[in-house]
This record gives C-alpha cells, structure tokens and sequence, in this order.
C-alpha cells in the first residue's frame, strides 16, 4: 500500500444551503465603508446567490479539510493518510476501502456545513503519494545518489535534510522523515520507532492534466475504481529518476570540459585495446566517470558522437554497466552504486 499525503480536488457543480457555515472575506469601499460583491461565492437551495471575494467552510470540516471557495469554484484539500491516522502523523498506508471511507465522510461533513456536492465527482487538481523506509545510512550520505539521478526537465533544491527536484506539474522529494517529525511535533509511529534514519521519497503530482495523463484517472470516482494505479505510478516514477543511466543530452565536450578525457579514451582506441570501455573504467573509477560525464549514459552517447563507440556496441555495453553497477552496489553498499541501489530496493517494496 501506499502513503497518500495530500489529496486536492475542486468543482464548479456545488450548491450552498440558506444559511452556510461559511467564513466570507469581502472587502469594503474605503470612501463609503459598502461591502464590495466582487466575486461569486455560489447558488443557494432558495434560489439567491452569495458574494464575496472568498469563502472558509466553517464546523467540523476544519478538523478534516482545508476548503476555499472563490469566483464560483470549491476548492478542497486533506490528508488520507493524516485523517486515518486521526490527525497523529501522516505515515499511514491507505488502501482502497479507507479512501472511500474517507470520502463519505468529507461529503457528510460538507452537508453539514450547508455545502452540498458530490466528493466523487470532483476533479483531481494535486495527489501526493509516498512511501517511508528505514535507511542504513544518515540522510546526508545519500545526496551523491539525489545528484546522480535522471531528473529532466525540473529544477534541483538541497536542503540539509531534503532534496527536491521539480516544476510546476511535478516534485520529486526525499527527506529525513524523523527530522519532519520532530519539526512539526509529530509523533513517531510505532513501527519507527527506535529507527536511526527514516526516509520518505513523494512524489506530488500538481496538474490537472498531468494527473489525468500519468494516472488515467480524472476525478474520485475514477480514483476509487482504479486506486491501485497510484502505487504503480509510485513504482514507475521511483524506477525512472532512481536509474542513473538515463541523464539528459549533456554539453559538448568542450564547453564541460571533457576534453582531457575523450583525448585519453582516444589513445585507447589508438591503442588497439578492444574493450575500450571497461578498459577506461578501470582507469578512472565507476563513481569518477559517472560524475566526470555526467551520467553513464552520456558516457556512451559521448563515445558514439565521437565515433569512438558503435551505437550497436554502446547499446549492449549499457546493460553490462548497469549489471555491474548492480554488483557494485551490492559488494559496497556506501558506494554511490550501492546506495542507489538501497533506494531502489527499499521504496519499490512493499513495507
């Protein structure tokens, strides 16, 4: 099962009960002191409409959901995770028959606030899903394996205890989750406690329509009827930006300064030596050509553009590098390898 963090949804197809616990935010005319109608807030049963610039629903909702309603458009936000676990922490897997649960009782506690909508029709707008996983290392020793990552198209941010890579569709996040306990006061769950070093990896999914495209799913009720697409979706995320052979295009030698190296696996070609690449890799270090090419995979993309590698060889050498560094990692579990592969094998498993 999976950690399902943060949920946002949203619906223009809602309806307010004459008199809603509602919070409204309006403003007023600095001349006369009139309240300002400049938004829409929503229909009422009786048939009169309510404005202002935004709206809080008020009661019991609160301890549930963060809501906002703004310009005729609901807006709902919660934590499956945090509310099974009564509010303690949010590290609770959520399977299927709690998400729906939970559900039901969002669209109950809504009703009573004079808020009437169907949860299953709301459209997902954010879904956050993670996995937390006791390391063998400090959160600190694992940055080589976050820089090494195939992250494309996102931007990288490192904190002392975080490591975010992302854009505006979507963020990838690992953090010391026992450092975020203790921050924000939360208790340790009983099956980490004791742990020196917990970790979480989340995956926070933030667009409409990137969420439609990655998930196939569209809303709640597609969500309840295909729920186990967020832990394959996990998986496939996990296994992408964790498999550091898939780097983006890198420079030309010159301009990241490569030169000096092509010029030594050009003297190996000269050389005569038939196996040019395990012959380098020797030479420089498993770890040195990853960070000197930026990648193995630009490593070998390098040697083809410069004609020093055929694409045919450089395909069947990519899967006996990754081979090996799998059994690197094995026989050095502190190497970056090896810590690659702790990652791999501890957030693609099952707790």
């Amino acid at each position: 099962m999976i950690v399902l963090d943060t949920l946002k949804i949203g619906t223009r197809d809602y309806t307010l009960e004459p008199h809603p616990n509602l919070d409204i935010n309006s403003t007023s005319s600095a001349q006369t002191g009139e309240i300002k109608n400049e938004g829409f807030i929503g229909m009422k049963t009786d048939g009169s409409e309510l404005f202002g610039k935004s709206a809080k629903i008020r009661g019991q909702i609160e301890e549930f959901a963060w809501s906002d309603i703004r310009n005729g458009y609901l807006w709902i936000t919660f934590s499956p995770s945090s509310i099974k676990s009564k509010k303690v922490h949010n590290m609770e897997t959520v399977d299927v028959n709690d998400f729906k649960n939970i559900c039901e009782r969002l669209e109950s506690l809504l009703k009573e606030s004079g808020v009437n909508v169907s949860v299953n029709d709301c459209s997902l707008l954010r879904i956050d899903v993670a996995r937390d996983r006791k390391t063998c290392f400090p959160f600190q020793k694992y940055f080589p394996a976050f820089h090494s990552m195939g992250f494309m198209r996102g931007n990288n941010r490192d904190y002392p205890t975080s490591y975010y890579n992302g854009n505006k569709q979507w963020t990838t996040c690992f953090y010391d989750k026992l450092e975020a306990c203790k921050v924000k006061g939360m208790p340790i769950p009983p099956i980490y406690q004791g742990a020196s070093n917990v970790m979480r990896c989340e995956y926070r999914m933030s667009n409409r329509k990137k969420i439609e495209k990655v998930t196939s799913v569209a809303n709640i009720s597609d969500l309840i009827n295909k729920f186990d697409v967020l832990e394959n979706v996990f998986n496939r995320h996990v296994q992408r930006v964790l498999n550091f052979n898939e780097r983006a295009t890198i420079k030309s030698p010159i301009e990241t300064g490569l030169g000096v190296e092509l010029e030594k696996l050009r003297a190996l070609k000269k050389q005569g030596c038939r196996n040019i690449v395990s012959d380098y890799l020797y030479m420089s270090g498993f770890e040195n050509t990853q960070k000197i090419f930026g990648g193995l995979d630009s490593f070998l993309k390098t040697m083809v553009e410069e004609s020093l590698l055929s694409r045919q060889n450089a395909y069947q050498w990519k899967k006996k590098v990754l081979d090996l560094s799998q059994i690197i990692g094995r026989l050095e579990p502190d190497s970056l390898p090896g810590l690659i592969c702790e990652l791999l094998d501890q957030f693609l498993k099952e707790a």
